[in-house]
This record gives structure tokens, C-alpha cells and sequence, in this order.
């Protein structure tokens, strides 16, 4: 079942959902996702970092994405930084939300 915003948010960029299959059938449709997260996490959050504060580790972690910036995928001919830059700036706004509901 999907909340009132995503259903919201899909309808305005008009575009269907489609979900992974549940169980070990559709464990490989989301492997890249999963993979990226744990190889970020193993890169830049272990050991946890010391930080006096969420400032301090919200500043590390943007320096970290900085330098992911520069940073190509395995079979990519373009760095991460200009795949970003070049995505389509022409969408529209998203919509407001008309409701309270995560």
C-alpha cells in the first residue's frame, strides 16, 4: 500500500512503481543498492567516527561526498559528479504536500 505523498509525488512525474519481488525471488533486483550502501558504510563509518558533533560528522560526510564526486563505477565512462551535474534540470517542482501522513 502506498502513503497519500508518494502517491502524490508519482502521479505529478507521472511515472508507475514497480517493486521488487519479495523473498529470495527478488533478492538480485536491488544487489547494486544494497552493495553501494555497505561499501559506503565500510569506507567511511567503520570504526564509527569520533566526532564532538553532528556538525562535525555532517561536515566529514560532506567531504566524503565530495571526493565521491570524482569517483567512476566500475564499467562507467563518466565520474558520479558528472552524471549528477548532467541530469535533466528541466523537471518540475515537486508538489506540495496536502497532507500529514509519512
Amino acid at each position: 500500500m502506498e502513503s497519500e505523498p508518494w502517491t502524490i509525488f508519482r502521479s505529478h512525474y507521472d511515472f508507475n512503481t514497480f517493486y521488487c519481488m519479495p523473498g529470495q525471488e527478488g533478492a538480485h533486483e536491488k544487489g547494486g543498492v544494497e552493495q553501494e550502501g555497505g561499501r559506503f558504510r565500510r569506507s567511511h563509518l567503520v570504526p564509527v567516527p569520533d566526532v564532538p558533533s553532528l556538525e562535525e560528522l555532517n561536515a566529514r560526510l560532506a567531504l566524503i561526498d565530495e571526493a565521491e564526486d570524482e569517483r567512476m563505477l566500475r564499467g562507467k565512462l563518466t565520474t558520479i559528479g558528472f552524471n549528477f551535474r548532467t541530469k535533466p534540470r528541466n523537471w518540475p517542482h515537486c508538489p506540495q504536500r496536502t497532507s500529514s501522513a509519512a
